[in-house]
């Protein structure tokens, strides 16, 4: 919990606002909750090999002690509690047909295929425009009172616009760095050196489950 509340802190993920600040918000300023999720990274991969025991002859307890609890916290906007008038929340997200041409290409010229996972990715995102007020979790973060407000200053896991946010940091970056999107499939990117294809690349931005991981293939 006090790792997430440090990602919070170097993203400068909200504000937290005074007395002052909280007086002179507009009457009709919506106020949405947050909330705790509490994660074991190794629980999927502990129920895969239990289930393939018989097979691997690993026991329960080889598997716990070579798969130990691996505890993650995040604080979750609840973003039901939101109006989503205006609020555009799609984001790209790859197809089976793209995934499968970066498998074929990368047998084709015998290239490795790297999977990645960008941490606090939606707390790395576009800033946001609109005025969100949001409640602290219970319990609160260190030096956060329950009474304490935040105003949203990027789109944060459980804010309906959060996977769309990451998506265009996500494009701006790849662009910077050389990508050129796919005409027919904007999750869908080519790597040229000169008249040469150098990689192929195909991004995941889920929409509407914001603790999954964002993973990307790149070769």
């Amino acid at each position: 919990m006090a790792k997430e509340w440090e990602s919070w802190m170097k993203f400068n993920a909200v504000e937290v606002l005074t007395e002052e600040q909280v007086a002179a918000l507009p009457q009709d300023a919506e106020v949405i909750g947050t909330r705790w999720v509490h994660t074991d990274k190794n629980k999927k991969t502990r129920m895969m090999l239990a289930a393939t025991s018989k097979r691997t002859k690993k026991t329960q307890e080889q598997i716990d002690r070579e798969h130990p609890l691996s505890a993650k916290s995040r604080i979750v906007v609840q973003g039901n509690q939101e109006s989503d008038t205006g609020i555009r929340s799609d984001s790209p997200t790859a197809s089976l047909l793209a995934f499968n041409l970066v498998c074929f290409v990368a047998v084709m010229m015998g290239w490795l295929v790297r999977a990645y996972d960008a941490s606090t990715a939606y707390l790395q995102a576009k800033g946001i425009a609109r005025l969100l007020i949001l409640r602290p979790p219970r319990p609160p973060p260190p030096g956060i009172s329950i009474h304490d407000l935040f105003r949203a200053k990027g789109s944060i896991y459980g804010t309906k616009d959060a996977g769309r946010s990451w998506w265009i940091k996500l494009l701006q970056d790849a662009k910077a760095e050389g990508w050129i999107p796919s005409k027919i499939e904007a999750a869908l990117f080519f790597l040229y050196d000169g008249d040469v294809l150098v990689g192929v690349m195909v991004t995941h931005v889920p929409r509407g489950r914001p603790l999954r991981l964002r993973k990307w293939l790149q070769v």
